[in-house]
């Protein structure tokens, strides 16, 4: 069975994802944001091999987490289903980046760059902004296929790279799990 990342497992769509990819027998390692969630995602994921610290509102443990999850790899397959809503008020991260981009879109290219043993990288939900954020949603939406095309491309030898960017949902993940 395929050993597999998940993003944005501590509940919603990635935790169910990670429970349904358990119970088919893959060994998924599940991050969180911080020690209390990542270990709140390992505690609704019975089964999961285990849980990795880094939020990913900060490219500093962003990097972190892509340290981590390469000590704890190869992974046959990423799923970056964490992201954030676009309701509300611009906020910035600890890095001056609009906190939308930075966890919706940044960290998943800095995930997948800096993993060293990864063949199938998928892009999961990609929400549209809101005005206050001041991306535009064909900006957003182009994000994902932009860096899917980009990384399926990247000179690093790796046989069978795939990248993917699948409508958002249940079928999507499943998919994954199958290949």
């Amino acid at each position: 069975m395929a050993r597999i990342f998940i993003t944005g497992s501590a509940d919603g769509l990635g935790q169910a994802a990670a429970r349904r990819l358990v119970t088919l027998g893959h060994e998924v390692v599940l991050p969180g944001r911080n020690r209390d969630r990542a270990q709140q995602a390992l505690r609704a994921v019975p089964g999961a091999r285990t849980a990795l610290e880094g939020d990913l509102a900060s490219i500093e443990q962003t990097r972190e987490l892509a340290r981590q999850a390469n000590e704890a790899g190869p992974f046959q397959a990423v799923i970056h289903n964490a992201g954030i809503g676009v309701y509300g008020p611009r906020r910035e991260t600890v890095d001056g980046l609009d906190d939308i981009f930075a966890i919706n879109a940044l960290a998943a290219y800095l995930l997948t760059a800096l993993r060293t043993q990864t063949q199938n990288c998928s892009i999961s939900c990609w929400p549209s902004p809101s005005p206050a954020s001041g991306l535009t949603s064909s900006r957003t939406r182009s994000i994902p296929d932009g860096f899917a095309r980009r990384w399926a491309a990247h000179p690093r030898p790796a046989a069978g790279r795939k990248a993917s960017r699948p409508r958002c949902g249940w079928p999507s993940a499943r998919s994954l799990a199958r290949q």
